[in-house]
């Protein structure tokens, strides 16, 4: 594959970058803690001191909130990630602490983002996940049962008219009136 043609970019797509950018820094400055990156780490500690009092400098490449990090793609989860299940299991005693935390961490920055009148486009959704076979609605009946059992706000719901939560089926499996019989089902939490 011939690549002299191609043109790299560091910029993620996610959002355009900021027009109130400073220039770079042309002489000494002096503070008391000086927070390397703008990241989510770093503009978070530079936050917090700040808020505390302390004199605090944030020095960034490029723009803060530059890049994406390692596990950020713009979206703020008030669920836990990774397998509810494997996690329940392992951790029975803990995953009401865990769902609390992660439901609160998305209400903290959503108060945050309201307190500091931060101009960005959140909007509250939930999560959602879908299933279109049985298997798969077999995990999201019992994840949302997990789920439930930890105190977690969430909901089974199914949508076309099942409110009972059944499974997409095929295209081949028709209604009388010829359409494809999609059916959607879905574990909305937050």
């Amino acid at each position: 594959m011939r690549t002299d043609h191609v043109e790299c970019t560091t910029f993620t797509g996610w959002a355009g970058p900021p027009g109130d950018v400073r220039p770079a820094l042309d002489d000494d400055v002096t503070c008391e803690v000086a927070v390397i990156g703008g990241g989510l780490a770093g503009m978070s500690t530079a936050l917090r001191l700040a808020e505390r009092g302390r004199d605090v400098v944030l020095p960034e490449a490029e723009s803060c909130g530059h890049g994406s990090a390692s596990r950020n793609a713009g979206q703020v989860a008030g669920a836990p990630g990774g397998d509810i299940q494997l996690l329940s299991m392992l951790h029975r005693k803990t995953l009401p602490g865990i769902v609390r935390f992660a439901e609160n961490s998305a209400h903290f920055l959503e108060r945050l983002i309201e307190r500091l009148a931060i101009d960005c486009d959140h909007e509250a959704t939930g999560n959602v996940c879908a299933a279109v076979s049985r298997g798969q609605m077999g995990r999201v009946r019992r994840v949302t049962k997990l789920l439930r059992r930890a105190g977690a706000d969430v909901e089974l719901r199914g949508t076309a008219g099942h409110p009972d939560g059944r499974p997409l089926q095929r295209p081949d499996q028709r209604e009388p009136t010829g359409r494809p019989a999609w059916r959607r089902s879905e574990l909305r939490h937050g």
